[in-house]
């Protein structure tokens, strides 16, 4: 008998036990008597058996499926953002779908521009949302704006809590995060739109030792900006 032909009733007869008391068990459920949960996983695993997910979403109406939309999955911080949306998933039954979209926002849907977000990593495996921020009057209601508009990335060098981010047609965005509950903006730099582009693009953003920054654009070029807050 194979994984793909053992049924719940064949896992119910293995273990001497109702095809309800499977389904509780596998569910998680913890009022099942620990003898008989360890005599259900000996089942499972003597026969092979695997859920069959279609059927489940069907029976349920619930697919148990989470998309989950990056950037860039060679970047390593992404990486680990989805290792850990993945562990925590599985914890709670979910399965997860990755799409990549290259850091291209015409893969995406007509949207609100992105905004930072700040978290509390204090638990690596459990980073806690506690904030975030929007150059101000670029969201005022939640509704479509052209690509290119939102925030794209924070510098992965910075001093102290003053970070500079690289926000697109915004330009530098410069945002001290003294108090993460409340992040605000100190500074920020407009660049103009490269010649034959309607508008820049800031891409990157990165300081050297001496504070001086690096915007660098999407399309062409790059500006050099000296300031006395980093």
């Amino acid at each position: 008998m194979t994984s793909m032909t053992t049924t719940i009733r064949d896992v119910a007869k293995a273990a001497g036990v109702s095809p309800a008391t499977v389904s509780r068990v596998l569910n998680g459920h913890e009022e099942v008597r620990a003898d008989l949960r360890e005599r259900v996983f000996a089942a499972v695993s003597a026969l092979g058996y695997r859920r069959n997910g279609p059927a489940r979403s069907l029976r349920s109406r619930a697919t148990m499926v989470l998309g989950l939309i990056i950037s860039d999955v060679t970047n390593q911080f992404f990486t680990s953002t989805v290792r850990g949306v993945e562990d925590v998933a599985q914890q709670a039954g979910y399965s997860v779908v990755l799409a990549n979209a290259d850091e291209d926002v015409a893969k995406l849907w007509p949207a609100a521009p992105a905004f930072t977000w700040i978290y509390d990593i204090t638990n690596e495996h459990c980073p806690i949302p506690i904030a975030t921020w929007q150059v101000e009057g670029l969201d005022k209601d939640g509704s479509p704006q052209p690509p290119m508009m939102g925030c794209h990335q924070p510098s992965e060098r910075f001093k102290g809590t003053t970070i500079p981010f690289a926000w697109f047609a915004q330009g530098l965005r410069i945002l001290d995060i003294a108090d993460p509950f409340a992040p605000k903006e100190i500074a920020f730099y407009e660049p103009d739109a490269p010649q034959g582009f309607e508008l820049s693009s800031s891409n990157d953003v990165t300081i050297d030792a001496r504070g001086i920054c690096y915007l660098i654009d999407r399309q062409r070029g790059v500006d050099i900006i000296e300031t006395s807050v980093l």
